[in-house]
C-alpha cells in the first residue's frame, strides 16, 4: 500500500549541529585554517576520528543524534522491517555537504548504509533547461568507456602526480587490459587520450567524448573554491587553465588563458555515467548556489555522477602515515576500481552499497586503516535520469 504524501519539517538545533560538524571537520583531511594540506591529510589518517574504530562509532552516533530525526528513522525502520528496499534522495545544504550519511548509527548499532541506499538529488532547476538529454544505459552499455587516469599535469600546476611508481599504476593497467580484451575499452585511445599518466588536454578530451562512449572514468586531481560556484575543475595537461565546471556548462573547449574558454561549436557531451575520483569532486553542494562539476556534467548528458565528498588521501599518504602497512594495501585505488566495476552494472549505486557494507564489516572486525570510512564513506552518487 502506498502512503499519502505527508510533508514534514524538522528544525536542527544549531548548538548541537555546530559541535558535531566541528568534530567531523577535525576528522577529515581538508586543511583547517592555516593548516598545510599535507599535514591535514596526516592528521586525518593518524589521529582523526574516522581512523579509529571506537572514536568513529562515537562520531557516527553523534551525527545520527544531530541529523536523523526520530520520526524519519522510525519510518525507515518500519519499511526495512517490512522487507522494503529503502532509498533516500537527498539534496544537502552547504553545511551538510561533507556529512557521510552512510555511517550514521541507529540505537541498535546499525548504520544507515545497512538500511538504505542514498542518492543525491540535484536541484529541480537542473532538469528544466538541460542542454543534453541523457541516453539510457541499455542503449549505450555495449560501447567502450573512456578513461583519464592521473593525466600529466601542466608545469605550473602546484599539485603532483597521484601515481608515481609502477606499483601505483599496476592495478589500473591490469584493469584496462582486462576491459580492452573484453571490448569495453579502446587502447587505441592513446592516440588522442592516453588513459594512464598521459598528456590529456581539454580539446582531446572533448573530441574523445564526442565518439560513442558508455561512460567516463576520471581519476586524478580536482581543484575547487567552495564559495565560488562553477570554479570546480578537472586538472588536465592544459596550461594555464584547468577544465572548470563553467567551461563545461558554456561548451568551452579552448583555453583562453582564463577558466572560461571560447565556446565550442559542439559543446560538451557526457555519457550517461561519469565517475570523478578526486579531491572533493562533489564540491557543488558546498556552495550556496549548487553548481560545480557534478551539475555541469549532468547538464551535458550524464544521468549518474559518482564522486567524493572530501579530499581523498592518496595511497602514498596512507603508507606515509603507516609505514608498516602492507605494500598491496591501496585503499584509494581500491575505491576507484570498485566504482569503475560498479558503473558497468545495471544498478551501480546498489553495487557500491553492497561493497560499502562489506567494508563496514571489515572495519568493525579489524579496525584496519585500509577499511576506514575515511575512504569508502566519501562516495556520493548524484542521480538525474531523463524526465
Amino acid at each position: 500500500m502506498t502512503e499519502p504524501f505527508i510533508s514534514e519539517v524538522h528544525r536542527f538545533e544549531k548548538g548541537i549541529l555546530d559541535a558535531v560538524l566541528g568534530e567531523l571537520d577535525d576528522a577529515l583531511p581538508a586543511p583547517r585554517v592555516g593548516e598545510d594540506p599535507e599535514v591535514a591529510v596526516l592528521r586525518a589518517l593518524r589521529t582523526g576520528a574516522l581512523a579509529d574504530r571506537d572514536r568513529e562509532a562515537t562520531l557516527a552516533r553523534r551525527l545520527a543524534e544531530a541529523l536523523l530525526p526520530g520520526h524519519l528513522l522510525a519510518q525507515i525502520l518500519r519499511y526495512v522491517t517490512a522487507g522494503e528496499r529503502v532509498r533516500i534522495r537527498l539534496t544537502p545544504s552547504p553545511r551538510l555537504a561533507r556529512v557521510p550519511w552512510e555511517i550514521l548509527m541507529t540505537d541498535d548499532g546499525r548504520r544507515l548504509v545497512e538500511l538504505t541506499e542514498i542518492r543525491y538529488d540535484p536541484p529541480a532547476t537542473v532538469h528544466a533547461r538541460r542542454s543534453v538529454r541523457p541516453e539510457s544505459w541499455r542503449q549505450v552499455c555495449d560501447r567502450p568507456a573512456l578513461f583519464v587516469i592521473d593525466p600529466l599535469l601542466a608545469p605550473s600546476t602546484p599539485a603532483s602526480q597521484v601515481l608515481v611508481s609502477h606499483s601505483d599504476r599496476a592495478p589500473f593497467v591490469r584493469r584496462l587490459e582486462e576491459l580492452r580484451d573484453a571490448g569495453h575499452a579502446l587502447w587505441e585511445d592513446e592516440e588522442t587520450v592516453a588513459p594512464i599518466n598521459g598528456r590529456v588536454t581539454r580539446l582531446e578530451l572533448a573530441s574523445a567524448l564526442r565518439t560513442e562512449r558508455s561512460r567516463l572514468f576520471y581519476f586524478g586531481h580536482v581543484d575547487s573554491e567552495p564559495d565560488t560556484p562553477g570554479s570546480a575543475a578537472l586538472l588536465l595537461s592544459d596550461e594555464p587553465a584547468p577544465l572548470s565546471a563553467l567551461d563545461i556548462l558554456l561548451g568551452a573547449e579552448a583555453s583562453a588563458g582564463s577558466r572560461a574558454g571560447a565556446p565550442a561549436a559542439h559543446g560538451w557531451k557526457m555519457p550517461p555515467r561519469v565517475a570523478v575520483i578526486g579531491c572533493e569532486g562533489g564540491a557543488d553542494y558546498r556552495a550556496i548556489e549548487t553548481f560545480g562539476l557534478v551539475i555541469a556534467m549532468i547538464d551535458s548528458g550524464a544521468e549518474l555522477v559518482s564522486t567524493t565528498r572530501w579530499t581523498m588521501p592518496t595511497d602514498a599518504a596512507f603508507h606515509a602515515a603507516y609505514p608498516t602497512l602492507a605494500a598491496d594495501v591501496q585503499p584509494t585505488t581500491a575505491l576507484a576500481l570498485e566504482v569503475d566495476r560498479a558503473h558497468m552494472t545495471d544498478d551501480p549505486v546498489a553495487e557500491l552499497n553492497r561493497w560499502q557494507r562489506a567494508q563496514l564489516d571489515e572495519w568493525r572486525r579489524h579496525g584496519s586503516i585500509g577499511e576506514s570510512p575515511l575512504v569508502w564513506a566519501s562516495l556520493t552518487h548524484t542521480s538525474a535520469p531523463a524526465r
